[in-house]
């Protein structure tokens, strides 16, 4: 494990296998643990608002969501590469999960990108048990009819894929409330199988990668001329 700064965001790098071990501590506890998938946009975000900046260094266990941010990280390590780029810390946990009959529950921010969201998964892995998937946070509903609908089916994990902002709002609210092991949270434009990204999709994230290691580089730049100026 290491420890590195992105705009100022503190944030920590696991191996797939100091991961998936971290993984199996929180499904056996069933004490709410946040694991939680970042991306460019989310990081930005974070370096202009103090909640969420906290809510992303207090997560219980961080991943890259692509190759690009973990070069732009600076980790050099081919390995670590290739365990983003195949998303083999998701494989093997969604296999782990299938293999020990862990129910998992799937939410977004409506109907129509739950449903695609549990599809992925399942392409990614078909003998899992994905016990609901439905949309939180609808208007006119509360979060606690949310969270005893997932209460409901009594979840080892729940996978959410949805803005950053609005799981930190709805986490915030019904985290003292909701029964199960793990909440990972997915940036709301994550691909589970990046085999399957369109290539506008791609060019999309490598565009907006250029602009973030640029914000970076500047960042790093402002804070070294300040340190000297100091």
């Amino acid at each position: 494990m290491q420890t590195i700064q992105l705009l100022g965001i503190r944030l920590k790098d696991h191996s797939k296998w100091e991961s998936l071990g971290i993984a199996e501590r929180f499904l056996k506890n069933r004490a709410l643990r946040l694991v939680l998938y970042v991306n460019s946009k989310e990081l930005t975000l974070a370096s202009k608002d103090a909640g969420l900046k906290q809510f992303i260094e207090q997560a219980d266990l961080t991943l890259w969501s692509t190759t690009e941010l973990v070069q732009v990280a600076g980790l050099k390590n081919a390995g670590r590469h290739r365990e983003v780029e195949n998303r083999e810390f998701l494989k093997e946990l969604l296999q782990r999960l299938a293999k020990n009959h862990r129910a998992v529950a799937g939410v977004s921010d409506s109907e129509a990108k739950a449903l695609l969201l549990k599809q992925e998964l399942l392409e990614m892995q078909d003998k899992l048990s994905i016990v609901s998937c439905f949309p939180i946070g609808a208007s006119g509903v509360s979060v606690e009819q949310d969270v005893n609908r997932l209460n409901g089916v009594t979840p080892a994990i729940v996978i959410a894929r949805m803005p950053i902002g609005a799981q930190y709002s709805w986490l915030e609210e019904a985290k003292h409330m909701v029964n199960t092991g793990i909440w990972m949270a997915l940036p709301e434009d994550m691909v589970i199988n990046r085999k399957t990204q369109s290539l506008w999709h791609k060019w999309g994230q490598k565009i907006k990668h250029v602009v973030f290691r640029k914000r970076v580089m500047k960042y790093n730049d402002t804070t070294e001329t300040n340190k000297t100026d100091s």
